[in-house]
């Protein structure tokens, strides 16, 4: 009788750990009931709930991992002030935006994260060069990306800086491979500033030390003068680096705002960049400063993060 009585309660353990947990079909790891697969593990590119943002900051509650492991926040949707009237001609006038939900990238996508792109589409060489510089390309450009033994990988150390020297085209194909897409340039400022829509992703004045801008820059430029994401705190939505570091593509094409009176580089001739580059001064960090770019250029600090839906 007692030989059953442990049995029972063996199998009764048993039933109530499988209930509180499951195992990773990918990799093993066991974790809490409410995940669907570990965080670090993908199956086919698919989406991957998680609990939370878990970045100890403000939340708005699911996240989801895509591709190459990166981490989505989910931004509530609103309404708020777009533009500014105290910086350049091209952010005037000031008007209301309302946005949807979507997904923001926590970070910018890393020169891991790209190189295990690369990896994964194989792209005849003269296609690459349109997409992304490497080391192989110039001795002016400071990127973080060799292809050596027919595998691109990062510069040892610099995995988790954000991959530079990318195109539109090369930010377009990667999100289409891993069936994101870059944000517009309304979500992308109204994510910038948190939940209180700051100036600065951070608050509303200037502070030393929050972001990779100018002020830190060794003039250096080998290795490129980022710093790996994180680096710095998050916003009120999770996100980092949404000040500095490097510019981020967005998916529109540059123009003015309604009823604005900047008339050049109009006629879908360049793509906004939003967020102010490692190179670059403290008016430029703020979430309505502006940019603009040849979709084709490879600018040493360009680089992006992705969005979803």
């Amino acid at each position: 009788m007692k030989f059953f009585l442990i049995l029972i309660m063996a199998l009764l353990t048993l039933v109530v750990i499988a209930q509180a947990t499951k195992v990773c079909p990918v990799c093993g790891q066991v974790f809490g009931d409410d995940y669907n697969f570990c965080d670090t593990c993908i199956v086919d590119g698919k989406a991957v709930k998680l609990k939370s943002a878990g970045n100890g900051t403000e939340s708005t509650g699911d996240a989801k991992v895509v591709g190459p492991g990166i981490k989505l926040v989910k931004i509530p949707g609103g309404t708020f002030q777009m533009g500014s009237n105290e910086g350049e001609a091209d952010e005037i006038p000031v008007h209301s935006v309302t946005v949807g939900s979507f997904y923001m990238a926590e970070t910018e996508v890393t020169n891991q994260q790209y190189c295990t792109f690369l990896n994964s589409k194989r792209p005849d060489e003269t296609t690459r060069k349109s997409w992304v510089l490497i080391r192989s390309d110039t001795n002016v450009w400071p990127t973080e990306i060799w292809y050596e033994n027919g595998t691109y990988r990062p510069t040892r150390g610099y995995e988790n800086n954000p991959v530079n020297s990318v195109s539109w085209y090369g930010t377009d194909e990667f999100c289409k491979y891993y069936k994101v897409r870059m944000p517009t340039e309304e979500e992308w400022e109204y994510a910038a500033g948190g939940p209180n829509h700051y100036k600065y992703p951070w608050g509303n004045s200037w502070a030393e030390g929050m972001c990779c801008n100018n002020r830190d820059w060794s003039k250096q430029l080998d290795p490129c003068p980022t710093v790996a994401v994180k680096s710095y705190s998050a916003n009120g939505y999770g996100l980092y680096d949404m000040a500095g570091n490097l510019w981020e593509w967005c998916s529109d094409w540059y123009d003015v705002y309604p009823g604005g009176s900047r008339t050049v580089n109009m006629g879908n001739k360049y793509r906004v960049l939003r967020g102010g580059p490692w190179d670059d001064v403290a008016a430029f960090m703020r979430c309505a400063h502006r940019g603009d770019g040849d979709p084709s250029l490879l600018g040493n600090d360009y680089g992006f993060r992705v969005a979803a839906d």
